[in-house]
């Protein structure tokens, strides 16, 4: 059976330094990106992200990233030329971030009308610091009748594909039944957490991303101590000490950022606290290294 196949054209915007290089990063390893070097070079990134693939029906979403734009004028017409949605980024720790949204909507209704819009909290990973009440966000979505809210984090990936394909359905209802849906948002909290989108995509995510982080410093120590072990005939007892420790301390605040990041993930699973009992033993391992290099 041959499947209807939609490619669709969305926009990111915001104001600078709401989480633009860490949306890059984030999209590299969730999805298949197709850079667009030409528009790179001018305003942003291009990637592509196969979104829904049902029985009949596959959307695949070409996003641009005008996160980088100083200036709300600086977007043209010809750069939003076949938009068909947007994702319209605030910093949840920035409050002048939100004030600003209506500058960017100006933008879009100016260039893009009628096209959904679905408005983004980032740094969610930061809930603690928020400094945009839940009562702003509501009033803001509510006045201007936008298609959805999500609030995310580009560090651990919570939110973003469930957000990405909150979009695609709002874009597809649009442009093939000619409906743009509109909800009254009413944002409700199970304590000082941000909003989750899909428990189970969640979990998956974050999961992915300690065991991410957990390599990564797990590969940063390994080739210290290495490199110590190279340098252990021709090196000092004390020079040798010295480092040890250094190494011993960056573990520690390593340990020190996990635990911190696991407190404020706003969801309980087993998976996470099997991950930091490994974690746990990955360190131990690590200092007994370190402490047989000092014997």
């Amino acid at each position: 059976m041959i499947k209807d196949q939609y490619k669709f054209k969305i926009a990111v915007i915001g104001e600078p330094n709401i989480g633009k290089s860490t949306l890059n990063k984030l999209c590299t390893r969730h999805f298949d990106i197709k850079t667009e070097k030409v528009h790179e070079k001018l305003y942003g990134v291009s990637f592509a992200v196969e979104v829904i693939k049902g029985v009949d029906i596959e959307i695949t979403l070409i996003v641009w990233n005008f996160t980088g734009q100083n200036k709300y004028r600086s977007i043209q017409k010809w750069h939003l030329e076949g938009v068909s949605g947007v994702l319209l980024l605030f910093d949840l720790t920035n409050k002048e971030s939100f004030e600003k949204l209506p500058n960017w909507l100006e933008v879009i209704g100016i260039n893009i009308p009628n096209v959904p819009i679905i408005l983004v909290g980032t740094k969610a990973d930061k809930f603690q610091e928020k400094k945009v009440d839940d009562s702003e966000i509501e009033d803001f979505f509510n006045k201007f009748r936008l298609q959805g809210y999500s609030e995310v984090s580009f560090i651990t990936g919570l939110n973003f594909e469930p957000t990405i394909k909150m979009l695609a359905d709002a874009v597809f209802a649009f442009r093939t039944l000619d409906k743009k849906t509109f909800r009254e948002l009413k944002i409700n909290r199970h304590g000082n957490y941000p909003l989750i989108l899909d428990e189970s995509k969640t979990i998956e995510t974050i999961a992915s991303t300690i065991d991410e982080i957990i390599n990564i410093i797990s590969n940063e120590v390994n080739k210290e101590v290495n490199l110590i072990k190279s340098q252990v005939n021709s090196s000092n007892k004390s020079e040798i000490n010295i480092e040890i420790e250094k190494i011993k301390n960056n573990i520690e605040k390593y340990d020190q950022k996990l635990e911190k990041l696991n407190n404020q993930i706003p969801i309980s699973s087993s998976i996470f606290y099997n991950q930091l009992i490994e974690w746990k033993k990955i360190k131990d391992n690590m200092l007994n290294s370190l402490n047989r290099l000092i014997d």
